[in-house]
């Protein structure tokens, strides 16, 4: 989407500190990034849109996430931890497992194709 006035930049990390220390270094890149969203490399597909979009959004508080640096919009859309001063315990991401998709199939409630079962990452 970079012919978009506000593009989107998706940045995939495998988390080790605060992401907020990398806000400043993308300022370099400021004429090209306009939202950059950073997630979380191991739960994330960033080919499955669907799934993305849904943790994106459900992982985010708007007040302690997003950041407006220099005309950059940082969303920090990881799961939080004591590396972000969130020392609750962050809650699990909602997945339907293997038993409960089965289950749902055998009592006729899910007729979903294959297919899309495997695009949505259900």
């Amino acid at each position: 989407m970079t012919e978009s006035k506000n593009p989107i930049t998706i940045i995939s990390v495998e988390k080790q500190h605060s992401l907020s220390v990398h806000y400043a270094q993308l300022q370099q890149l400021r004429e090209y990034l306009k939202i950059v969203i950073f997630i979380d490399e191991a739960k994330n597909d960033l080919e499955n849109i669907y799934m993305l979009v849904w943790r994106i959004v459900n992982n985010i508080d708007a007040r302690r996430d997003i950041t407006i640096l220099d005309g950059i919009v940082m969303v920090d859309a990881s799961n939080k931890g004591s590396l972000d001063g969130f020392e609750r315990r962050w809650p699990d991401d909602v997945e339907c497992t293997p038993q409960v998709i089965a289950d749902l199939k055998q009592r006729g409630i899910w007729d979903l194709d294959p297919d899309l079962e495997e695009r949505m990452q259900l």
